[in-house]
């Protein structure tokens, strides 16, 4: 963590030397990451959180993936709201990026699967799933 803030400090003196209001989006970000509170913290058992994202207007519903899995997480009740493995009958498959559109609720997830092929070679598959309305458990993708 501390590497982390040290390196934002770093991009924080880059930026005063830069044209533009980017040394005030820095400066904002610096102090949103150092000085405002956290407000909740979770852990999802076995699994290593690649990203997470915020989901909705209301900065309640966060989104996020690990290697296998999807899920959400709701601030406002401090729980994990869903969680769904996804994966495919054939070939091996992990979930490489999702992203969010606060403002409509649209969830993305890109999942590749890799398959191997009767010539002992690989076969690489980039799938993506979209929930329109970021229903998890109510909409099919």
């Amino acid at each position: 963590l501390f590497r982390s803030l040290d390196r934002v400090r770093e991009i924080s003196n880059a930026a005063q030397n830069s044209p533009g209001d980017a040394c005030l989006r820095v400066r904002q970000i610096l102090n949103e990451v150092t000085e405002m509170p956290t407000l909740d913290i979770y852990s999802v058992e076995g699994s290593a959180v690649k990203s997470a994202h915020f989901a909705d207007m209301k900065n309640d519903k966060v989104v996020f993936n690990t290697d296998s899995s999807i899920g959400t997480y709701s601030l406002a009740n401090k729980r994990l709201t869903f969680m769904k493995k996804l994966k495919q009958q054939r070939g091996a498959s992990s979930v490489e990026f999702i992203s969010a559109n606060p403002a409509l609720g649209t969830l993305a997830v890109c999942l590749v699967i890799v398959e191997s092929t009767p010539n002992g070679g690989q076969k690489l598959q980039n799938v993506f799933i979209i929930w329109p309305n970021g229903r998890l458990q109510e909409e099919e993708p």
